[in-house]
């Protein structure tokens, strides 16, 4: 689907936000891959 038309059916919907938000979520994924990389030595199915 194109963006526009997810926003029109209200699928999405913009949002302003800041680069310390962004920077906020990058640390967060890191820290989840980092958390996924250890668990999936002894369980896979969670990691």
């Amino acid at each position: 689907m194109i963006y526009q038309n997810l926003v029109k059916q209200r699928l999405l919907k913009k949002e302003k936000i800041g680069f310390d938000q962004i920077d906020g979520l990058i640390i967060r994924a890191a820290k989840d891959l980092k958390s996924a990389k250890i668990l999936i030595r002894t369980d896979e199915e969670t990691a």
